[in-house]
């Protein structure tokens, strides 16, 4: 897959960061360069004022997806909330990362981490052996409560900044 191509999928990152490409560079007639794209692609900032020597040092990792699913409820006995988080190696020489998904619950005016899950050595490509799992059993089932994960993505043996996926928020009967 080209580097344009990884660049348009909805969450590649050069060590674990969410990326969209700039229209400019959409609309460029000729590729940007790796540099550019991770200069352009920082929503959050991330990367946007990367020296040359700090690209080199973050780019080794190269390109990869950080993935996790909606929450969801798994189980029938006990019922429990779940998620789960994994990551996809588009291009570079990783081959293991640490993987932490957080599933969170609304509280009040904030998010509240109710479970954590780490795959200390992940495989790129998902699958359950290779993704990190969070889970809470439901005190009930008849109230509704609004659930997300946050998943953390580190290339193991490289620098990455502190970017984390959110999935979208689910409303769930489960309380916890």
């Amino acid at each position: 897959m080209s580097i344009r191509k990884a660049a348009r999928a909805s969450m590649v990152g050069f060590a674990a960061l969410a990326l969209t490409l700039p229209a400019a560079a959409v609309a460029a007639d000729t590729p940007p360069t790796e540099l550019e794209i991770a200069r352009g692609l920082a929503s959050e900032g991330d990367y946007a004022n990367l020296s040359e020597e700090e690209w080199e040092i973050l780019k080794g990792a190269g390109v990869f997806e950080t993935h996790g699913d909606h929450v969801h409820i798994s189980g029938s006995a006990p019922r429990a909330v779940s998620a789960h988080g994994w990551w996809k190696r588009k291009s570079g020489p990783a081959k293991f990362a640490k993987v932490t998904v957080e599933l969170q619950a609304h509280a009040g005016a904030k998010w509240k981490t109710i479970a954590t899950g780490t795959k200390k050595k992940a495989k790129s490509g998902g699958g359950s052996a290779n993704r990190a799992h969070a889970r809470k059993n439901c005190k009930n089932a008849s109230t509704v409560v609004k659930f997300r994960s946050r998943v953390d993505v580190d290339i193991i043996g490289y620098s990455d900044p502190p970017t984390k996926l959110v999935t979208p928020t689910r409303k769930i009967k489960c309380k916890v």
